[in-house]
């Protein structure tokens, strides 16, 4: 009996360790990425407009639209991807002192211009699942720092510009 419940606890430890620890998931073969923050103030037009490469699109009551694009933030180690830049589409939700943040359509510059696009899907999906090579990993690590630090109203520091 001790053994069968030592083992279930290591198992679960063990399954936990490989648990995502970022906002992102593959939905529908879409990367996706998502988080709530609590505050008793959001004020999303001025969180966004701390940001140049940031713009509302729509806003319908509490629900607001957005589109980056040319973003140039990256973190050290990351992969060619982020050469040219990204774009994404974001949404933010405010209720309750909280506001939910849902991240989209994220696209990586293929050259300076912008023209082309890769999908973020390309690079870090595979069979409808994040890829856990350690590229990937630190590609998206450093995306999920960058859409917390932007949408928690943190200023970016270490010269990392947007």
């Amino acid at each position: 009996m001790k053994t069968t419940f030592l083992s279930l606890i290591l198992l679960l430890l063990t399954a936990v360790g490989y648990c995502q620890s970022t906002g992102f998931v593959a939905l529908d073969n879409k990367l996706v990425w998502e988080n709530v923050f609590v505050s008793p103030v959001a004020n999303v037009p001025a969180i966004v407009a701390k940001h140049g490469k940031l713009k509302i699109i729509s806003t319908d009551g509490k629900l607001y639209k957005g589109k980056a694009t040319g973003v140039m933030y990256r973190c050290s180690g990351c992969s060619a991807v982020f050469k040219y830049g990204y774009n994404f589409d974001f949404e933010v939700e405010v209720a309750n002192d909280k506001y939910r943040v849902t991240i989209s359509n994220v696209t990586f510059n293929n050259s300076r211009n912008g023209e082309t696009k890769t999908p973020a899907e390309k690079p870090f999906l595979q069979t409808g699942k994040i890829k856990q090579t350690a590229d990937v990993v630190t590609d998206i690590t450093c995306l999920d720092t960058f859409f917390n630090k932007i949408f928690s109203g943190n200023a970016l520091k270490g010269g990392n510009k947007i």
